[in-house]
């Protein structure tokens, strides 16, 4: 016997669901993914120390099944809704459509621009991947969202002296020049590195101050590559991604030119 109208229209029905279920599982295992991270414990933590305008994330959103991509800019954060169209099997971004999870993440590494009429334009820079380390123990609801007006409360700066920041790094040794990934920590003056971030005993603590310059450079063809020089020797990095690298190197120098100023 063959299938009625009804029954061709239900089983479409329920492929669109499964199809809609795995993409959207597909999106969850992007690294800058936070899960259920609500709106609050998100303007928190990219708006913690050590966090650059540009840096965003993706989080679930509880409208609907929709998503959500919280960016910080302005000393502020702003949410753009990222969704899922099972019946157009594409991904809806603003304006924008996307029918693969490569295309919407090609399109999120070339730094997208966006705008909203009479509004400051954000530029998406630096994807905050997940580190149960940056993620704050707890969280306090604000009286009032931060996008509810800049008069509403005065934020505390972050300046490059109180600004701090962690991740794995790829360093080269000096002296066999060989590769090894190590945790490094940069907070106010020091920059230490641990075998792993578990490690208590950093390996060595340099003064961060004394820094003179950061560059991206190209060294053993690695790439993602670059050099942090201080007096008595020159560092060489590698990260796993290019933003990554540029995320380290834009930090470094904002740190460099506040101590050269001082």
């Amino acid at each position: 016997m063959g299938l009625g109208y009804e029954d061709v229209v239900f089983n479409q029905e329920i492929t669109e669901r499964r199809r809609s279920k795995s993409n959207a599982c597909a999106l969850e295992e992007i690294s800058w993914y936070h899960g259920d991270m609500q709106r609050t414990a998100a303007e928190i933590l990219l708006l913690s120390d050590g966090i650059l305008e540009g840096t965003y994330l993706l989080r679930k959103s509880r409208r609907h099944d929709d998503y959500a991509v919280s960016v910080r800019c302005e000393g502020s954060v702003k949410h753009f809704m990222l969704s899922f169209s099972g019946k157009a099997q594409s991904y809806i971004f603003g304006n924008a459509s996307f029918y693969t999870i490569q295309e919407l993440l090609d399109h999120f590494e070339s730094c997208p621009i966006l705008s909203r009429d009479n509004d400051v334009p954000v530029t998406l820079i630096n994807p905050l991947n997940v580190d149960l380390d940056n993620e704050p123990d707890d969280y306090m609801e604000p009286v009032e969202h931060i996008e509810g007006g800049a008069n509403l409360f005065k934020k505390q700066e972050v300046t490059p002296h109180s600004g701090s920041k962690s991740g794995y790094l790829h360093k080269r040794g000096a002296i066999r020049t060989n590769w090894k990934r190590r945790w490094f920590t940069v907070d106010k003056k020091s920059l230490k590195y641990f075998d792993n971030r578990r490690t208590e005993k950093p390996i060595r603590d340099l003064d961060i101050s004394t820094a003179t310059s950061v560059e991206k450079v190209v060294i053993d063809q690695k790439r993602n590559s670059f050099q942090l020089v201080f007096p008595h020797r020159t560092f060489y990095f590698y990260t796993s991604t290019a933003n990554e690298a540029k995320d380290w190197i834009t930090f470094f120098q904002w740190k460099i030119d506040f101590y050269n100023k001082r």
